[in-house]
């Protein structure tokens, strides 16, 4: 890494693009998970991605507090919890740097965003006049009342269409337009905020993140109106010196499907379209990939969608948007010894996401370590002279490790150095 500059999210990809090598993003649950793999990032040199879900955010908020978030976080309590990940980032690079070698630590914050049809985005009239005022006199407010427009027209033209979309997941009822309207804008507020960086000191706000990940099921021309108000939301405060990239999904729901190379090569031209017409720096598609498993020995390269990918990749090039990277999502059922294959990375695949192998490792080293008769004997908890602080420091070094075997294999390892 260049002394006194941590490299860009953007210069990362590119790098990786050209050398073929891959960047994991650590899907994290507590600040033990993200302790861990960066003490492997140190080591190693790898730069990596540390990325938390929106369900994840207010649990780190509250993890950090004390305080008890509400079922329906606000957008401050989500905000509170990227601070937390931002601050601990932070941290770490002090104490990197006091170690006089720094530049060993490349640490990317992302929001792994979940789909805002989702019960943590229920709004109010308030986010949604907090969202207005915010985009005023902004591109983002043309965009908007796009949005507000297609979401109208979708109520009055197809009913049923509508009910079945806005009937959010433990709820018995649809939303009604003006709910599914407040849900959306509660949605695009927490997005603004934390691609500009919020900064609220009063209400202990202080993010600092470079990638959103969305995640959009509603129709693709909706999902294409909502993407394009995000990206016009990236291009605005990239005015002001940060651009935080934007990664969409198209046809994540078609994970389990086992696609010819013919249907590979039409869902390509999709995806490239979809690109084309929205302007995303990466782009998660079906890859062949498996959320929350990790399989027998894994997915190996022979039976990935590389048609896919490959005319994706080709695709995209043609049309001046060779930048753009492929994401996998799922990616613990990604077989090591198939990371190890680089030529994968060729194929634009240079950004895998990780999180079951993460919790595996850490469930197993806790159970272990509890399970350990030098530990508990005769229903007694042996503390030790570390007074019970090596429950979480093994939970810490098993996730360490697990994260120095991918840097490894992704051939990430040294490339913050460079």
């Amino acid at each position: 890494m260049a002394q006194g500059r941590r490299l860009t999210l953007q210069e990362v990809f590119g790098s990786a693009l050209e050398e073929g090598w891959i960047v994991i993003a650590a899907n994290v649950y507590t600040p033990d998970y993200v302790t861990g793999v960066a003490r492997a990032m140190y080591e190693s040199g790898s730069p990596a991605i540390i990325q938390a879900s929106s369900d994840t955010l207010p649990k780190l908020s509250q993890i950090h507090s004390g305080v008890v978030v509400k079922n329906v976080p606000s957008v401050d309590d989500l905000l509170r919890g990227a601070t937390r990940l931002s601050r601990q980032r932070k941290d770490l690079e002090i104490e990197a740097a006091e170690q006089g070698d720094g530049g060993r630590l490349a640490i990317y914050l992302a929001v792994d965003h979940s789909d805002p049809l989702n019960k943590i985005f229920l709004g109010d009239e308030t986010d949604l006049r907090e969202y207005r005022t915010l985009i005023s006199g902004k591109p983002q407010e043309v965009k908007f009342a796009r949005v507000e427009d297609e979401l109208a027209t979708l109520y009055r033209n197809d009913e049923t269409g509508f009910n079945a979309l806005f009937t959010l997941k433990g709820q018995d009822e649809p939303l009604t337009l003006d709910r599914a309207k407040n849900l959306l804008a509660k949605y695009l507020l927490f997005t603004e905020k934390v691609i500009m960086c919020a900064h609220v000191p009063e209400k202990g706000i202080d993010v600092d993140f470079d990638y959103v990940a969305l995640d959009f099921s509603c129709p693709q021309d909706f999902n294409v109106s909502l993407t394009n108000l995000v990206t016009a939301t990236r291009d605005y405060y990239a005015q002001e010196g940060k651009y935080v990239l934007v990664e969409s999904g198209y046809g994540i729901e078609m994970e389990k499907d086992v696609l010819s190379d013919e249907a590979q090569r039409e869902y390509a031209q999709r995806v490239i379209e979809y690109v084309t017409e929205t302007d995303i720096d990466a782009v998660s598609c079906n890859i062949g990939t498996y959320h929350g498993e990790m399989g027998n020995g894994g997915k190996q390269l022979g039976n990935l969608h590389t048609t896919l990918m490959e005319g994706v990749r080709e695709g995209l090039k043609e049309r001046g948007k060779g930048h753009v990277i492929i994401v996998a999502h799922g990616g613990s059922s990604i077989a090591d010894s198939c990371l190890k294959d680089l030529d994968i990375a060729k194929l634009g695949l240079v950004k895998i996401n990780k999180a079951s192998v993460y919790i595996n490792r850490l469930a197993h080293e806790l159970r272990d370590y509890i399970n350990s008769p030098e530990v508990f004997s005769d229903e007694k908890f042996n503390r030790g002279p570390s007074k019970g602080f090596n429950i979480s420091e093994k939970g810490i070094e098993g996730v360490k490790e697990e994260s120095l075997v991918l840097f490894e294999c992704c051939g990430s390892a040294g490339k913050a150095l460079t």
